[in-house]
Formats: C-alpha cells, structure tokens, sequence
C-alpha cells in the first residue's frame, strides 16, 4: 500500500530523524533504514571528526529515488548521467546576517535495484557521503586533500548495521581492499600519484586512500600497539585550521614519527612508496 502512494517522485514519502529527512518512493524499508543508519552513524562521525552539527542551519535531505532516471532529472547534476554514481553529496556555505558561515548539505541517490544490483550498496554509498558532510564541517569553506577525505569516506563503506539498529565500525571495506591487494601483488606504486591528487581520483586511487586511512586507523605493531594513534585526530586538527596540501598533510601526519618509530617507518617505506 505505501509503495502504492508513494510511486511517483512527486508523492515521495518523508522519514525524519534528528540529524536528516529521508524523501524516497524506492520503498517503505528502503527508507526506514536509510534515516536510521545515518542517525546511528552520525553520532559516530560527530566524535570520529571531532565536530557538532551546529554549522549546519537544517536537517540534511536525503533524497534517494526510485528510478535512474528520476535521480538524474531532480539531481540537475552533469556526473548523474553515470551509472556508476550512486549517490553525491552537494554542500553550499551561506553567510547568516551576523556575518557568520551556516552549511546546507543535501543528498542525491537513486535506488541501485533499478540496474539489477543488490540494495545493500546503497548503504554504504550513503555512509560515505555523509561522512564528506563531517569533513565539510571540519574544512568549513576550504576543500580537504583528496586522499584524507576519500579515504575517510571509504573507510566509513565497512560499516555494519544490524537489524537491531546497532553500528558497527572497523571492518575493512571489501571493495577498496581487493584492488589493493591486486595492485601490492604486481608490485604497483601508486601512493604519490594518490596523495598528490587534485581534482579527482582514480578507482585505484581511492583503494589507496582507503588503505591509508585504514592503516592509521588499525595499524599495529608487534607488541599489539597502535602505530598511530593521534594521526587522524591531528589530521583534523590541522584542517580546522588553514588549508594544506595533499603532500603536506601527508608529510606531517604520516611520516612526522617519533624517534622510536624512526626504523620501523623506514622499514615500511619501500613497500608504500
């Protein structure tokens, strides 16, 4: 009955949480799900980042379509054309009357059942854009290197959310992990291009990002002890302050080692570099 109703874009139901409001006509479940995992991870990201919503001037809107069709028409956006896009993410900063900066998120996605691919990609598309979100409020209006902030929202892609509303964050994300792992056997390089990049990255490239973030995140060494553990906190930290490059970010957060990790660092680098 409620897929009935609400068959057309137009008469698209709402699912309003806290943090978004979900408008779909791609199912009843498919938008129950969607408003209460984002909900769960948010609160996640709001520690994770090390920042609150109070820049953001309303729910986000999360619009996830029935068809591929209805998605690029209510996008509006060029990339739409691509099957592949699932979801994007678009943030537009705003100047309030006191002269202080608020941010609009909004969300697009489309129902990826339409192209006869399993529903559960959907999730944790979502995830990783509304990780971006974050990110956004951590840079405000300056745009955060393309490896921290692709592979952050990779990273977010193996989260887990169970029937009973739990969150689960840590596992490796799947589809990232495998072309990794394809390009360490043929003995490919790509960090530098992957941390250097403008503009876009490559598939390839975000498998790095991801592995990077992952790393920094899980990395241990032989006692069981975390490699890095302040790495991420001061990647942010270094965000919310000015901008910097890809490189520089990389420089002062990845290799910046004390001097009892100076060896095991050399040790590593022929094998990331």
């Amino acid at each position: 009955e409620w897929a009935r109703l609400h068959e057309g874009w137009a008469d698209a139901g709402d699912f309003e949480g806290e943090r978004y409001v979900v408008k779909t006509n791609a199912g009843y479940d498919v938008g129950q799900v969607a408003v209460k995992s984002l909900e769960g991870i948010a609160e996640y990201y709001e520690r994770f980042y090390g920042v609150d919503r109070s820049l953001v001037s309303r729910r986000t809107p999360v619009n996830i379509c029935r068809t591929h069709e209805e998605f690029k028409a209510i996008a509006n956006y060029p990339a739409a054309d691509n099957p592949g896009l699932l979801a994007f993410i678009r943030k537009v900063p705003r100047v309030n009357g006191d002269g202080d900066v608020e941010l609009e998120f909004e969300v697009f996605g489309y129902d990826p059942r339409a192209f006869g691919r399993p529903l559960e990609g959907l999730w944790s598309t979502l995830w990783h854009e509304a990780s971006h979100e974050y990110m956004g409020l951590v840079t405000e209006e300056r745009v955060a290197p393309l490896w921290i902030n692709e592979g952050m929202s990779s990273y977010f892609e193996g989260v887990t959310f169970s029937s009973k509303g739990e969150i689960g964050v840590g596992l490796p994300a799947f589809g990232r992990l495998g072309p990794l792992i394809g390009m360490i056997e043929r003995g490919d390089r790509p960090l530098p291009g992957t941390i250097e990049a403008i503009g876009s990255l490559t598939a390839e490239q975000y498998a790095v990002a991801w592995g990077v973030v992952y790393h920094l995140t899980h990395g241990r060494d032989a006692d069981g002890k975390l490699l890095r553990p302040d790495a991420l906190p001061r990647a942010m930290e270094l965000l919310g302050e000015r901008m910097v490059t890809g490189p520089g970010l990389f420089e002062e957060v990845v290799l910046a080692r004390s001097e009892e990790h100076t060896s095991e660092l050399q040790s590593h680098s022929d094998l990331v570099c």
